[in-house]
């Protein structure tokens, strides 16, 4: 079971679960850790390169993090129409600093995803559109 620390502000349960989730090379084993590690490498490439690095593969990324939103207790409807509009934002902007706020959405569903889904989901039990 994952636990989240309720007296850390939602940045900081999204920094606590990275150290505790998200292997240090690859994908995570879970889906919990991939919500994680996408939100976080797309947070850390705009706020550590600006994006100058932005390509297809952190396209191909956000374009899975709604999908992972739609696992086991899904986030409601309206969350995961917000996430698409936030990831469109993201990629139409090519992760500018424009676009943190969007960013810190994604960081913030995902951490309520996983609060609402403490029971570790296996990636590889996951099917979805690659």
């Amino acid at each position: 079971m994952i636990e989240v620390d309720e007296n850390l502000s939602v940045m900081e349960q999204h920094s606590a679960l990275w150290e505790f989730l998200v292997s240090s090379s690859g994908k995570c084993a879970t889906v919990q850790g991939e919500v994680i590690r996408i939100t976080g490498r797309v947070d850390g490439e705009v706020n550590g390169n600006g994006g100058v690095n932005w390509d297809a593969e952190y396209r191909k990324m956000l374009g899975t993090l709604t999908q992972y939103f739609l696992q086991g207790s899904a986030l409601s409807g309206h969350e995961v129409e917000e996430s698409q509009k936030a990831i469109m934002e993201i990629n139409r902007s090519k992760a500018s600093l424009d676009c943190q706020k969007q960013i810190d959405y994604l960081m913030e569903l995902a951490v309520k995803w996983i609060k609402k889904n403490p029971d570790p989901i296996l990636l590889e039990n996951v099917a979805y559109n690659r």
